[in-house]
């Protein structure tokens, strides 16, 4: 009599398992990056910078908001092309480095560039829209992360000597 009533008991706690029709349980994450309310919130709102800073010399991958006509010169996100790439932050410069493990080319129109450091990582992935002899135009995707934020930005931007 125990084993049947055990049976029936643990039958109807694996029906009560199964509902397909159960609402998303408390904490589940869909495509939704959730922010610890615990953790100030930090402005991720890139500034633009009014001049090339001095650090980047030469050739360079030069990046704005899709907002801004690439004809103003007036940059959120830059990079020496080879070591490192600089953003601001609630006015202050943010130098990551570039992370080669996880930068890639995916085909010679198309490139992902990673970037790492003070706290923030930044994914650039972009399209040449148009080329010529030294570099290009491209438009793509900026996803910064910090610890308790992430946002993607539309940019389009230059690189090239």
């Amino acid at each position: 009599m125990n084993i049947k009533f055990l049976a029936v008991f643990f039958l109807i706690i694996a029906s009560a398992c199964n509902d397909d029709d159960a609402s998303p349980q408390p904490g589940a994450i869909d495509s939704v990056v959730l922010v610890d309310e615990a953790v100030p919130a930090i402005n991720l709102e890139l500034d633009v910078f009014e001049a090339i800073p001095d650090t980047i010399d030469g050739c360079g991958d030069f990046y704005t908001y899709d907002s801004i006509p690439p004809k103003d010169n007036r940059y959120v996100f830059l990079s020496n092309m080879t070591d490192f790439a600089v953003m601001k932050i609630e006015g202050r410069e943010i130098y990551l480095k570039k992370n080669e493990r996880e930068s890639r080319e995916i085909t010679p129109a198309h490139f992902i560039s990673v970037f790492e450091g003070e706290g923030y990582k930044a994914i650039l992935e972009a399209r040449i829209t148009e080329q010529y002899d030294e570099g290009g135009f491209y438009k793509g995707k900026l996803q910064i992360i910090s610890q308790d934020q992430k946002v993607i930005y539309n940019v389009h931007g230059q690189s090239g000597c």
